[in-house]
């Protein structure tokens, strides 16, 4: 099940905001999630993977896959924040791991 496009952050802008001034700065793993309250009612998320720190292609994608996957499973318990996730150097089993508790976490962290 893809995530629909209106639960993405699409614009530079969107991304900037949590940047530079979030609501909710959480480290797990590793993981870094800002999150930025939005006047939506309902969650966005962004994603960013590097490609110094996962070169190839195939590793990025499943990351990302991954954590819009487990987004998605919670995406009615998550309040209206606009998440960007930042994901540093690990390896794909602990990314694994630690992506089905990220937004719990966080959900709770916000709350």
């Amino acid at each position: 099940m893809p995530l629909k496009r209106e639960f993405a952050l699409q614009t530079k802008a969107s991304f900037d905001a949590a940047f530079k001034n979030p609501d909710l700065k959480y480290r797990s793993g590793p993981f870094l999630v800002l999150a930025k309250k939005n006047s939506l009612g309902f969650p966005r998320l962004g994603l960013s993977v590097k490609k110094s720190d996962f070169s190839l292609a195939v590793d990025r994608n499943k990351i990302k896959r991954m954590l819009k996957v487990s987004f998605a499973k919670l995406l009615s318990d998550l309040p209206g924040l606009d998440f960007v996730v930042l994901v540093n150097k690990g390896n794909l089993e602990s990314i694994k791991k630690e992506s089905l508790k990220v937004f719990k976490k966080a959900a709770l962290t916000s709350a």
